[in-house]
């Protein structure tokens, strides 16, 4: 199967950006929109900020949420750049995020059933 690469529509910044105070510690939500009409969020943050807000909150671990991109400066030239990285082909990674909520967990251990099926098939053919 032939790879595309997902093709941004639009990258659309929730606050102005103008007005962050320091880029350096600093974060932005951001709405990415293909060209097929879906929407992503997700958080851009520098490092300096999110250590801040693991201190602030007195937490040991980050739980699930949107999607975070790690970058040293809230520029919008860097950030384009990393969205357009973290995209990839297909944007799978940010289709496969958001869809999570709509997946039937017990899938996952089916998968796993046959996964492991397969594997015993194939460790007998190789004895």
């Amino acid at each position: 199967m032939k790879n595309h690469k997902m093709q941004i529509k639009n990258i659309r910044f929730l606050d102005d950006i103008n007005c962050i105070n320091d880029a350096l510690s600093e974060y932005i939500d951001v709405v990415i929109e293909n060209y097929e009409g879906y929407h992503y969020t997700l958080t851009v943050t520098t490092p300096k900020f999110f250590v801040a807000k693991i201190e602030d909150e007195r937490m040991n671990f980050t739980e699930p949420g949107t999607i975070t991109i790690f970058i040293n400066l809230l520029t919008e030239a860097i950030i384009t750049r990393a969205i357009e990285a973290r995209v990839g082909y297909n944007g799978y990674s940010l289709k496969l995020y958001q869809s999570t909520d709509a997946i039937d967990p017990s899938i996952f251990k089916k998968l796993e059933a046959e996964g492991l099926e397969e594997w015993k098939s194939w460790k007998e053919d190789k004895e």
